[in-house]
């Protein structure tokens, strides 16, 4: 009798130490988060393009289809009129920006793979890099969604981004 207690004991320890490895295991892969060591500076992105007399947009979209860096801004910081011109071969995209800010008083700010275009302020570097937590990010937009014609809220709406 004693000994097939012991026995259970032993095979019930055996399985509870088996679950809380197991738990161990899975709250590892909860708390698992994207690393930023694969995050590559755009000093270390080198780029060859030609430009003659080229808006900033189509630069710009040049500039995205080359790389993996995606271009935001508004459409009154860019001048649609001003045209660029140059030939980069093997240059990093850090030194094209900045040949780019010269001509055209802009700033540029990378924040993960965005790159958010500005205009220039007094004494501020013409790029700005951050590898920001994307939590940091993150805003808490609130409010309703109203009816054009009456101004009555509907519901079940929301605003998706």
């Amino acid at each position: 009798m004693k000994l097939k207690l012991l026995r259970q004991i032993i095979a019930m320890s055996k399985l509870s130490l088996y679950g809380i490895f197991l738990q161990c295991f899975f709250c590892s892969l909860l708390i698992a988060e994207n690393g930023v060591a694969q995050k590559v500076s755009i000093e270390d992105v080198y780029v060859s393009m030609n430009f003659e007399n080229e808006s900033l947009e189509k630069v710009f979209s040049k500039i995205e289809k080359e790389t993996d860096f995606y271009f935001a801004y508004s459409k009154y910081v860019i001048n649609r009129d001003q045209t660029i011109s140059a030939n980069i071969k093997n240059q990093s995209l850090a030194d094209l920006l900045r040949y780019i800010s010269k001509d055209t008083d802009l700033m540029f700010k990378r924040v993960d793979e965005n790159i958010h275009v500005s205009k220039k302020k007094l004494f501020s570097p013409s790029i700005v890099e951050e590898f920001g937590d994307k939590d940091a990010f993150q805003t808490v937009v609130s409010g309703t969604v109203k009816d054009e014609e009456d101004g009555s809220p509907l519901p079940g709406r929301a605003v998706k981004f």
